[in-house]
């Protein structure tokens, strides 16, 4: 009967621990000043530096980013950011306006990752195929 009641003891607590999911970010917990590093921590080349300014209103300003794919993409520019769930997983969105040099017409969205390493959050721009380890790891200043 002990080992019962031990077993459901454990199974309870197990299943509460696995089954719990990270709180969802909130738009100021993001914002602030986003410089790129490589995906090691080691800071970027000046004076390309990527930079992303994410305003606590929904709003950005980004420089210097580097296309993500083959796919045009504009290195600079600003719109408005979200952090849509996608999945199990919060991201980052950000919608250039459209007028900006770079710009398609009807706008252009770019979706980046999230990830917490080391108590600290990272946004995570990967350059082509994820599986090839290329990324920028943007850190927040």
């Amino acid at each position: 009967m002990r080992r019962v009641l031990l077993g459901i003891l454990l199974l309870i607590v197990t299943g509460t621990s696995i089954g719990c999911v990270r709180k969802p970010l909130k738009m100021n917990d993001l914002a602030g000043t986003w410089v790129g590093t490589d995906i090691h921590g080691h800071p970027l080349t000046p004076p390309a530096t990527p930079t992303i300014e994410l305003h606590s209103d929904g709003n950005f300003s980004a420089r210097n980013i580097p296309a993500s794919s083959s796919e045009l993409q504009p290195p600079a520019g600003s719109g408005k950011w979200t952090l849509p769930v996608e999945g199990s997983q919060q991201r980052l969105l950000l919608v250039f306006a459209s007028g900006q040099q770079g710009v398609p017409s009807g706008g252009y969205g770019m979706s980046l990752s999230l990830e917490r390493h080391a108590g600290q959050y990272l946004i995570i721009e990967y350059l082509g195929d994820p599986d090839d380890g290329q990324a920028i790891a943007f850190v927040k200043k």
